[in-house]
């Protein structure tokens, strides 16, 4: 086990922050780099080991290994609480997700807080020390990917909980974090274009756009009003991230034992307790009328108790799939959704049509705006299917999960997790 011994602060979560540096680090990459231990006390790195190349290597993939278990665990869990997955069981914690039932002490969630809590520290503080440790960290691709792992960090814990505190100090709205994320992405963006890489520049180009269309959002329902320049920036950047790289995609990557895509192990391992709702089977497109490949699953597996037919999602196939993060795919959607906004259906029509094409679907014709609008949502809700966006997106169109029970309902679809016991058990603001 690594022990990153040159500091001994603690983090909130009562966790010295340099082991978990060091534990991300080994456990990510341990059976990548022949020799990654061959320093002068392999049981304690010091921070000028870390000039050795294959620790530096190590170092630069540590915070997409930090992000990687918190933002797997969000998609796994989130989806419960949207209509992507569902629960048949008698665990009250899953439960309690798929009635919408998340205002006190859930295992559930609070797992993905502390986890995704403790991988954003970890991916900032690998960030900051690879900006010391490189040569010229303006140009240096290492720290432009960095940056984009700390930025998807943020937007990750924005889109899960209704307020997000860093290292111990007070609580920030999620509008907040997505600012702070879109600096991290503009950053990520600026360092890849000079270093040449283009796949993270447009990657991180599209994290801005993704950012901006959530600003609009908070706007509209959680304060503020809406501010349609923020929409308006959110498709620029859309198009910047476009012109770079029109074909763009960064997944965030799995390798077991170390880390593991427990989308997969959730929905795709025989159980038939934690399963991908009914409804998302057997998907058919309404322009073709044909079945859209983009939701795979297996055959039917059985029927619950309760009577809904059981199927495993086939989007993950294993325990190392790649997740994707940032795609163009979802520049071209955002494109469309403001195209459509400013009444410019031709083409809101088009970018929708572009994303069509590339799963094999045959063109959307249509001039009317109700028809549009109900493609496009079914374009956003089949496309992003288990990639962390459908609870959000239910938000933001204010569509009620099916399976909230009333009282959930009454309380409104506006709702996040709240942060976890442990996050106010150990910050003084929550005392």
């Amino acid at each position: 086990m690594l022990n990153m011994k040159s500091h001994t602060r603690r983090s909130r979560m009562g966790v010295p922050k340099r082991v978990l540096l060091g534990l991300t680090a080994s456990m990510f990459f341990l059976g990548a780099c022949d020799g990654l231990f061959d320093v002068d006390n392999p049981t304690n790195i010091l921070d000028q080991d870390l000039a050795d190349p294959q620790l530096l290597r190590a170092l630069s993939n540590t915070p997409q290994g930090a992000v990687s278990i918190g933002y797997a665990g969000g998609i796994q869990h989130g989806e419960i609480v949207g209509d992507a997955a569902t629960h048949v069981s008698t665990n009250t914690a899953w439960l309690e997700l798929d009635a919408g039932v998340f205002s006190s002490f859930n295992e559930a969630y609070e797992g993905v807080y502390n986890t995704m809590a403790q991988g954003r520290w970890v991916a900032d503080d690998a960030t900051r020390r690879l900006e010391e440790l490189v040569a010229n960290p303006s140009t240096d691709a290492r720290v432009g990917v960095a940056y984009f792992w700390s930025g998807v960090a943020r937007t990750a814990l924005a889109s899960l909980f209704e307020e997000i505190p860093f290292d111990n100090n007070p609580p920030q709205t999620p509008a907040e974090i997505y600012r702070d994320a879109i600096e991290h992405f503009q950053k990520s963006a600026q360092i890849s274009a000079a270093a040449g890489d283009a796949m993270t520049t447009a990657a991180a180009l599209g994290q801005v756009a993704r950012s901006y269309r959530d600003l609009y959002f908070e706007g509209v329902h959680y304060g503020g009003g809406a501010s349609p320049q923020l929409f308006a920036q959110a498709e620029n950047f859309a198009r910047e991230a476009l012109s770079v790289r029109p074909d763009y995609l960064v997944n965030v990557n799995y390798a077991p034992p170390g880390s593991t895509n427990t989308v997969f192990t959730a929905y795709s391992t025989g159980s038939i307790y934690n399963v991908m709702d009914a409804g998302y089977a057997n998907r058919m497109d309404p322009v073709s009328g044909q079945r859209d490949m983009r939701i795979r699953h297996n055959p039917r597996l059985t029927v619950s108790s309760d009577g809904r037919d059981v199927y495993e999602q086939q989007k993950y196939d294993n325990r190392s799939s790649p997740i994707p993060v940032s795609r163009w795919q979802e520049s071209e959607l955002i494109i469309a959704e403001h195209r459509f906004m400013q009444g410019d259906y031709e083409a809101a029509v088009n970018h929708i049509n572009r994303v069509r094409s590339a799963a094999q679907l045959s063109n959307f014709v249509s001039s009317e705006a109700a028809e549009i609008w109900e493609q496009l949502m079914y374009e956003r809700e089949t496309e992003f299917f288990l990639e962390m966006r459908r609870w959000q997106d239910m938000r933001y169109y204010e569509i009620m999960p099916p399976r909230w029970i009333p009282a959930a309902q009454a309380l409104g679809v506006h709702r996040r997790w709240p942060v976890s016991v442990l996050e106010r058990g150990s910050n003084p603001y929550y005392r």
